[in-house]
Protein backbone atom coordinates (compact mmCIF):
# COMPACT_ATOMS: atom_id res chain seq x y z
CA UNK A 1 0.00 0.00 0.00
CA UNK A 2 1.09 3.62 -0.71
CA UNK A 3 1.85 5.19 2.53
CA UNK A 4 1.21 8.79 1.34
CA UNK A 5 -2.77 7.65 1.23
CA UNK A 6 -4.84 10.11 2.98
CA UNK A 7 -6.85 8.07 5.99
CA UNK A 8 -10.14 9.94 6.17
CA UNK A 9 -12.00 9.23 9.42
CA UNK A 10 -16.03 9.34 10.04
CA UNK A 11 -18.78 8.55 12.53
CA UNK A 12 -20.11 4.94 11.28
CA UNK A 13 -23.62 4.48 10.00
CA UNK A 14 -26.07 2.00 10.09
CA UNK A 15 -25.34 1.41 6.23
CA UNK A 16 -21.85 0.53 7.19
CA UNK A 17 -23.37 -2.56 9.30
CA UNK A 18 -21.72 -5.57 6.88
CA UNK A 19 -18.30 -3.55 7.25
CA UNK A 20 -18.00 -3.17 10.65
CA UNK A 21 -19.36 -7.03 11.32
CA UNK A 22 -16.70 -8.00 9.10
CA UNK A 23 -13.71 -6.03 11.03
CA UNK A 24 -15.17 -7.68 13.85
CA UNK A 25 -14.94 -11.29 12.85
CA UNK A 26 -11.47 -10.28 11.99
CA UNK A 27 -10.42 -9.18 15.61
CA UNK A 28 -12.49 -11.97 16.69
CA UNK A 29 -9.63 -14.76 14.52
CA UNK A 30 -6.93 -12.91 15.84
CA UNK A 31 -8.19 -13.61 19.56
CA UNK A 32 -9.49 -17.23 18.60
CA UNK A 33 -6.07 -18.08 17.12
CA UNK A 34 -4.62 -17.15 20.84
CA UNK A 35 -7.95 -18.61 23.28
CA UNK A 36 -9.78 -20.80 21.21
CA UNK A 37 -10.96 -21.57 24.25
CA UNK A 38 -12.49 -17.84 25.06
CA UNK A 39 -13.57 -16.54 21.29
CA UNK A 40 -15.33 -18.49 18.53
CA UNK A 41 -13.88 -19.80 15.49
CA UNK A 42 -16.57 -18.05 13.71
CA UNK A 43 -19.75 -16.42 14.74
CA UNK A 44 -22.20 -18.91 14.52
CA UNK A 45 -25.29 -16.07 14.27
CA UNK A 46 -25.48 -13.28 11.52
CA UNK A 47 -28.46 -12.18 13.68
CA UNK A 48 -26.64 -11.76 17.12
CA UNK A 49 -23.79 -9.77 15.10
CA UNK A 50 -26.44 -7.51 13.75
CA UNK A 51 -28.34 -6.96 17.35
CA UNK A 52 -24.78 -6.20 18.63
CA UNK A 53 -23.56 -3.91 16.15
CA UNK A 54 -26.50 -1.66 14.89
CA UNK A 55 -27.67 -0.43 18.22
CA UNK A 56 -24.36 0.77 18.92
CA UNK A 57 -24.15 2.33 15.34
CA UNK A 58 -27.37 3.92 16.41
CA UNK A 59 -26.40 5.02 19.79
CA UNK A 60 -25.95 8.33 21.50
CA UNK A 61 -23.81 6.78 24.30
CA UNK A 62 -21.69 4.92 22.01
CA UNK A 63 -19.51 5.47 18.58
CA UNK A 64 -18.72 3.77 15.49
CA UNK A 65 -15.83 5.42 13.84
CA UNK A 66 -14.57 4.05 10.09
CA UNK A 67 -11.51 4.84 8.88
CA UNK A 68 -11.28 4.85 5.37
CA UNK A 69 -8.72 4.97 2.57
CA UNK A 70 -10.21 5.91 -0.59
CA UNK A 71 -13.46 5.46 0.28
CA UNK A 72 -12.60 2.10 0.95
CA UNK A 73 -13.40 1.22 4.76
CA UNK A 74 -9.99 0.09 6.20
CA UNK A 75 -10.44 -0.44 10.40
CA UNK A 76 -12.86 0.68 13.38
CA UNK A 77 -12.79 1.58 17.13
CA UNK A 78 -16.01 1.62 18.65
CA UNK A 79 -16.64 3.08 22.37
CA UNK A 80 -18.82 3.66 25.07
CA UNK A 81 -19.43 6.60 27.69
CA UNK A 82 -20.84 5.67 30.98
CA UNK A 83 -20.33 7.57 34.54
CA UNK A 84 -18.91 5.32 37.32
CA UNK A 85 -21.18 3.98 39.93
CA UNK A 86 -18.63 2.55 42.09
CA UNK A 87 -19.09 4.70 45.75
CA UNK A 88 -15.04 3.98 46.40
CA UNK A 89 -13.99 5.76 42.96
CA UNK A 90 -15.12 9.22 42.12
CA UNK A 91 -17.79 9.38 39.31
CA UNK A 92 -16.13 9.88 36.19
CA UNK A 93 -17.44 10.04 33.25
CA UNK A 94 -14.85 7.45 31.06
CA UNK A 95 -15.11 6.68 27.35
CA UNK A 96 -13.95 3.24 27.66
CA UNK A 97 -12.99 2.06 24.22
CA UNK A 98 -14.65 -1.64 23.15
CA UNK A 99 -13.13 -2.73 19.95
CA UNK A 100 -10.38 -1.22 17.42
CA UNK A 101 -9.58 -3.37 14.33
CA UNK A 102 -7.49 -2.46 11.37
CA UNK A 103 -7.25 -4.84 8.30
CA UNK A 104 -4.23 -6.88 7.83
CA UNK A 105 -2.77 -4.92 4.89
CA UNK A 106 -2.91 -2.13 6.70
CA UNK A 107 -1.66 -2.57 10.29
CA UNK A 108 1.89 -0.75 11.22
CA UNK A 109 0.43 2.55 9.26
CA UNK A 110 -0.54 4.92 12.25
CA UNK A 111 -4.80 3.79 11.45
CA UNK A 112 -4.91 2.64 14.61
CA UNK A 113 -3.08 5.53 16.05
CA UNK A 114 -5.63 7.53 14.07
CA UNK A 115 -8.48 5.60 15.31
CA UNK A 116 -7.75 6.08 18.55
CA UNK A 117 -6.80 10.46 18.70
CA UNK A 118 -10.71 10.58 16.88
CA UNK A 119 -12.30 8.06 19.30
CA UNK A 120 -10.01 10.39 22.00
CA UNK A 121 -11.46 13.70 20.24
CA UNK A 122 -15.26 11.84 20.53
CA UNK A 123 -14.88 11.26 24.07
CA UNK A 124 -13.74 15.19 24.64
CA UNK A 125 -16.85 16.19 22.89
CA UNK A 126 -19.06 14.16 25.02
CA UNK A 127 -17.77 15.65 28.41
CA UNK A 128 -15.62 12.31 29.01
CA UNK A 129 -12.72 12.92 31.39
CA UNK A 130 -11.02 9.82 31.16
CA UNK A 131 -10.10 6.66 28.69
CA UNK A 132 -9.72 3.26 28.85
CA UNK A 133 -9.81 0.01 27.54
CA UNK A 134 -8.55 -3.90 27.80
CA UNK A 135 -6.56 -5.51 26.34
CA UNK A 136 -5.56 -9.60 26.22
CA UNK A 137 -2.08 -9.74 27.59
CA UNK A 138 -0.71 -12.04 24.09
CA UNK A 139 -1.62 -9.12 21.98
CA UNK A 140 1.58 -6.94 22.10
CA UNK A 141 1.34 -5.13 18.89
CA UNK A 142 -2.17 -4.06 20.32
CA UNK A 143 -0.55 -3.15 24.05
CA UNK A 144 2.59 -1.70 22.18
CA UNK A 145 0.45 0.98 20.10
CA UNK A 146 -1.93 1.78 22.95
CA UNK A 147 1.30 2.80 25.06
CA UNK A 148 2.65 4.59 22.41
CA UNK A 149 -0.72 6.59 22.30
CA UNK A 150 -0.07 7.53 25.85
CA UNK A 151 -2.12 4.65 27.75
CA UNK A 152 -0.55 3.44 31.27
CA UNK A 153 -1.43 0.03 32.69
CA UNK A 154 -3.78 0.63 35.33
CA UNK A 155 -5.24 -2.67 36.53
CA UNK A 156 -4.41 -6.37 35.50
CA UNK A 157 -7.48 -8.13 35.30
CA UNK A 158 -6.40 -12.18 36.16
CA UNK A 159 -8.83 -14.91 35.13
CA UNK A 160 -9.02 -18.79 34.99
CA UNK A 161 -11.09 -21.38 33.45
CA UNK A 162 -13.38 -23.04 35.67
CA UNK A 163 -14.97 -25.72 33.44
CA UNK A 164 -14.02 -26.54 29.87
CA UNK A 165 -14.86 -25.28 26.98
CA UNK A 166 -17.48 -26.62 25.09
Amino acid sequence: MDRDRVVSIRKGICNDLAAVIGFAHELNSIHHRERPDIFVGVARDADAARDYWLPLLESEQDVVLIAEIDSRPVGFVSAHLATTSNPLIHAIQTCRIGSICVLDGYRGQGIGQALMGAARGWAIGKGAEDLKLAVWAFNTAAIRMYEEFGLEVRTLEMGMRLAPSA
